[in-house]
C-alpha cells in the first residue's frame, strides 16, 4: 500500500487507539489515582510521539502514532475530572467548561501549529516539540496538588 491509503492509516490508527484507550482508561481510573493516570497517559503519549518523530520507517511511525493515541486518550477526561474535583460544587460547572474550552482550542489549533512548525523547520522537530509538551504535562501532573479521587 502506498500514497493516500497508507497515509490514512495514521489518523485511523490514532483514532482506534484513542477509542481503545478510553475503554481501558475507564477501567484503570477505578484503580489508579488521577495523578497516576495522567502521568502514565502523558508519558505514553510523549513516548509514542517521539517514536513517530524519530522513526526510520512507516511501520515504526505508525506504531508511535498508535502509542500516542493510547496515551492521549486518558489525558483529557482525567484533566476535566480533576478540574471538577478541585473546586467547590458551586463552581464545578465553570471549572469543567473552562478546561473543556481550553482543550477544544488545543484540539483545533494544535494540528495547525504542528503543521506550521513542520513547514518552517521539519516534521521531526515539530513532533519532538509535541513530545516535549507531553513530558511537561507528565512532570507537572507528578508534582501538582491534585485531588486523589
Amino acid at each position: 500500500m502506498r500514497g493516500p491509503g497508507l497515509s490514512a492509516l495514521g489518523p485511523a490508527g490514532f483514532a482506534s487507539a484513542v477509542t481503545a484507550g478510553r475503554l481501558i482508561g475507564q477501567a484503570r481510573a477505578a484503580v489508579m489515582t488521577p495523578r497516576q493516570l495522567l502521568v502514565l497517559g502523558a508519558a505514553t503519549a510523549a513516548a509514542g510521539t517521539l517514536i513517530a518523530a524519530l522513526a526510520g520507517s512507516v511501520p515504526v511511525a505508525l506504531a508511535g502514532i498508535v502509542l500516542a493515541g493510547l496515551g492521549t486518550s486518558v489525558c483529557a477526561p482525567t484533566v476535566i475530572s480533576v478540574a471538577g474535583a478541585a473546586v467547590p460544587a458551586a463552581h464545578q460547572g465553570a471549572a469543567v467548561s473552562t478546561v473543556t474550552t481550553i482543550a477544544y482550542l488545543g484540539f483545533v489549533i494544535g494540528p495547525a501549529a504542528v503543521g506550521g512548525l513542520a513547514a518552517l523547520i521539519d516534521l521531526r522537530t515539530s513532533l519532538s516539540v509535541v513530545a516535549a509538551l507531553g513530558l511537561a504535562l507528565a512532570a507537572g501532573a507528578a508534582v501538582a496538588a491534585l485531588p486523589e479521587r
